[in-house]
């Protein structure tokens, strides 16, 4: 593999070290706790697998609630037509562009007062509003860790979640004996390509990673993935276009793996 000059390594190494993890992983949850009157009384879970669907998926310890209780007894659940009486945790398919979640709750009392808090968000944008359209609440919940509902006309939320454009990366079929052994980037194909190329990494064991494009110099173009993968071999198709989807213009390109401290690095040739 042939060196990098000196000031695109410095660039792609500062964003390597700092980069914040990109929405389009595979999988990711986060957890929303709800208080009342300053007591935690429940949480939910939200977040993406490839496996999931919009309906209840058991395989991914989603169930079907019971009936709401009686008034005086706090509750709070996803509701919508695909799950039932609600969840308390809602997992969406990995791919990208804007998914909606629907929040019902019921306090214990007509006057309490409700907050939300939550942990670090994946990239993306991830929004909270009232169920009016976002009149009354309309929450970055990038900008901020909690909100604050003091208004009891309030009774459900709506939490829009908007993924970065990108191809997510897929599964090749493995059986138990199959597991790869070690990391491994391969040499992306076709190479030279026009429109699209094709990634392929291994993953000997549950890994972090992140494979990004860079540009001769040494520019971010494209996240292709990030997040936490099970063990397997994985393929991710780049099909020439930045991350905000415009297509770029032909040259050298460099796609950057990383799992823990192993990074790897190789060269691709966009021709049109």
């Amino acid at each position: 593999m042939k060196k990098l000059p000196i000031f695109i390594i410095s660039v792609i190494y500062c964003w390597i070290i700092s980069s914040p993890q990109s929405s389009i992983a595979q999988q990711w949850t986060v957890k929303l706790r709800f208080y009342e009157d300053s007591v935690l009384k429940d949480s939910l879970e939200f977040g993406i697998n490839s496996t999931a669907t919009d309906q209840i998926d058991k395989t991914l310890g989603e169930s079907e609630l019971p009936p709401l209780p009686p008034f005086g007894n706090f509750d709070v659940r996803f509701t919508g037509s695909t799950i039932g009486l609600g969840l308390k945790k809602d997992i969406r398919k990995a791919a990208a562009g804007q998914k909606v979640h629907t929040i019902e709750f019921q306090r214990s009392s007509y006057s309490s007062v409700l907050k939300v808090e939550w942990d670090t968000l994946p990239e993306g944008d991830f929004v909270l509003q009232d169920k009016i359209g976002g009149i009354l609440i309309n929450r970055d919940m990038s900008a901020a860790s909690s909100l604050t509902i003091t208004n009891t006309n309030i009774t459900g939320l709506k939490l829009f979640i908007t993924l970065e454009t990108g191809d997510i990366p897929t599964p090749v079929e493995n059986d138990v004996d199959n597991i790869p052994d070690s990391f491994i980037l391969h040499q992306n194909y076709p190479n030279p390509f026009n429109p699209s190329t094709t990634i392929k990494f291994d993953l000997p064991a549950i890994s972090k990673v992140s494979l990004t494009v860079f540009n001769s110099m040494g520019q971010k173009v494209k996240t292709l993935a990030s997040g936490s993968f099970p063990p397997g071999t994985y393929r991710a198709r780049w099909d020439g276009t930045n991350n905000s989807g415009v297509r770029v213009s032909s040259g050298i390109y460099f796609y950057i793996f990383r799992s823990g401290k192993d990074v790897r690095m190789k060269k691709m040739l966009l021709v049109k």
